[in-house]
């Protein structure tokens, strides 16, 4: 199966993948297995960076550490909202095969959101580490940052 971007996404990820692949299964252009097969695919990569990033033991904000957390703690607090609504999409779409089409809308309107929210965040963290950089171009010690 041929990948598009979806809206929001602007370029071809899995979440625009599995966006894709929803409004294909929705028009009849894509069958069930099809569909289980993008949808097992975007699970283990969810899976995999949860387990990356040791998310079912504790949130982003919580694994920082604390020179981290005191300078990024409210966008980290953002990302981990985002991926609570990740949570809640890839819940949504375990349930498609019981649910069927409601499920599937729910799964795509949880996607979406987890898209924005979590380039929303991440646009915010870029800008809060960009400030980091002296205007003559010099480091300010961003990356010296004490670990406890």
């Amino acid at each position: 199966m041929e990948h598009e971007p979806v809206p929001p996404v602007s370029t071809v990820n899995h979440v625009s993948q599995m966006l894709y692949a929803c409004e294909l299964l929705e028009a009849g252009e894509l069958d069930e297995d099809a569909f289980y097969d993008v949808t097992a695919a975007f699970l283990d990569k969810f899976e995999v960076f949860s387990q990356r990033w040791k998310l079912s033991e504790r949130s982003l904000l919580e694994s920082a550490n604390p020179a981290i957390r005191d300078k990024f703690g409210a966008v980290l607090e953002e990302l981990d909202q985002a991926l609570g609504i990740g949570y809640g999409a890839v819940e949504a779409l375990e349930a498609v095969s019981s649910q069927g089409f409601e499920a599937l809308s729910q799964a795509q309107d949880s996607l979406r959101s987890f898209y924005q929210s979590s380039c929303a965040a991440s646009a915010k963290l870029f800008e809060q580490l960009d400030s980091f950089h002296e205007s003559d171009g010099r480091d300010s010690g961003l990356l010296n940052l004490p670990t406890v």
